[in-house]
């Protein structure tokens, strides 16, 4: 959690808010949340990860949308099917 906290705030990706500056805003603050993960190498050795993830379940004011990325293996997936469904039709 110090790793990621640290990175965070060298990277300035976001900032935090007393309760008395978040009323103030005219958009609700999008909340966070802590999620921990186990990860085991190869040699059999374990280390965790600790990662803050926006909970944007909570947005309301939805004419600021934040979009979400996709992962490299998507878009190697979704290429496959265009491939699969394209030689369908084809034949």
């Amino acid at each position: 959690m110090e790793e990621e906290s640290t990175s965070i705030l060298l990277n300035h990706t976001f900032s935090t808010l007393n309760p008395q500056e978040a009323q103030q805003l005219p958009d609700k603050p999008i909340g966070s949340k802590w999620v921990y993960k186990t990860q085991h190498n190869p040699d059999g050795s374990t280390w965790y990860k600790a990662r803050l993830v926006m909970t944007g379940c909570e947005q309301t004011y939805f004419s600021k949308t934040y979009a979400a990325t996709g992962k490299i293996t998507t878009f190697r997936y979704l290429l496959c099917l265009i491939r699969r469904y394209r030689c369908i039709m084809d034949h």
